[in-house]
């Protein structure tokens, strides 16, 4: 076997996690090989290290962050508008309505414009513009003959 079971062994023996048969393994493992007793040195360091670094905050702690980050946020500009702006009931209730508009305007689809009624014709596939064209050019032709010659 390679030595990266034996890393992961010496990781879990530091954590406290191994089983006997593994500690057996392992054991046996270190006493012919000086390379992973050198690595296991060097884990006992660093898990020594971070233990002796590595604490929770006390309560004062904690209270002093909570309060300086509270103060932060409370001096932003963000805060102030949204504290005036919603300081009373009706001030609230206005916000919403003008945000309820605001975001009604943003996705509602935009209003088409009526087309013209030869775009109309093409639309609805009548034919091309230029062929209703030329049929109202002839009707209107043949209307301006009729109202000149009843």
């Amino acid at each position: 076997m390679g030595h990266e079971k034996y890393n992961d062994l010496l990781s879990d023996a530091l954590d406290g996690r191994l089983t006997a048969a593994d500690a057996e393994d392992l054991n046996g493992h270190l006493q012919g090989c000086a390379d992973c007793r050198a690595l296991r040195a060097r884990y006992r360091v660093i898990d020594a290290a971070a233990r002796r670094t590595t604490r929770a905050p006390s309560a004062r702690e904690t209270d002093a962050f909570a309060r300086a980050v509270r103060s932060r946020l409370e001096a932003s500009p963000e805060a102030a508008f949204l504290s005036a702006l919603l300081s009373t009931p009706r001030r609230g209730a206005a916000a919403f309505a003008l945000a309820l508009a605001a975001l009604f305007l943003a996705v509602r689809p935009a209003a088409r414009p009526e087309l013209a009624p030869e775009a109309q014709l093409v639309a609805a596939g009548g034919g091309t513009a230029d062929a209703w064209t030329a049929k109202s050019a002839d009707e209107t032709a043949a209307g301006a003959l009729n109202a000149e010659f009843p």
